[in-house]
């Protein structure tokens, strides 16, 4: 079985790692991130660190490609890159929705759906939609206006 990338990484990197992932989903530069962190305590070597922000910031621009896939075309599973962390199912979609709360607000927010084996665009969305038709007022919403597939990634060593 193949080893995420992650677990190879000293603990400073795997600490450092959720930290990477929310700067690079916001747009914050590399050295900006590592300097907020490093300001907050523990601190990382900056090679380090910069070679876990370039990681993840690839994974994020290759899965986005994604993103504009035909809804019934199939994802080719060479071009998906692996997740830096262990998944439980090989693959993992993130879809995004745009919805409006119960209190008349905009949200927009992340769902992961996950499978075992290769699925459309569409199917992806479609999951994620019944989702929201089971059960809206459990998380305040009172309709989705948009559900878009906007990343994938693979677990280690799959396809």
């Amino acid at each position: 079985m193949a080893v995420p990338w992650l677990s190879t990484l000293p603990k400073a990197a795997r600490l450092f790692y959720p930290i990477a992932l929310k700067g690079v989903s916001e747009g914050i530069a590399a050295n900006t991130i590592l300097k907020a962190y490093s300001a907050a305590g523990p601190g990382i070597r900056r090679t380090l660190g910069l070679e876990v922000v370039r990681r993840v910031r690839g994974v994020e621009r290759a899965s986005r490609a994604f993103k504009g896939m035909r809804l019934d075309l199939h994802p080719d599973v060479s071009r998906i890159p692996e997740g830096g962390t262990k998944m439980g199912w090989n693959l993992s979609y993130k879809i995004e929705y745009q919805a409006v709360t119960s209190e008349g607000k905009s949200l927009t927010a992340h769902v992961t759906v996950v499978s075992d084996e290769v699925i459309t665009r569409r199917q992806a969305e479609e999951m994620a939609a019944s989702f929201f038709a089971k059960t809206p007022e459990e998380y305040g919403i009172e309709s989705v206006q948009k559900i878009q597939l906007v990343g994938i990634t693979k677990a280690a060593g799959f396809g």
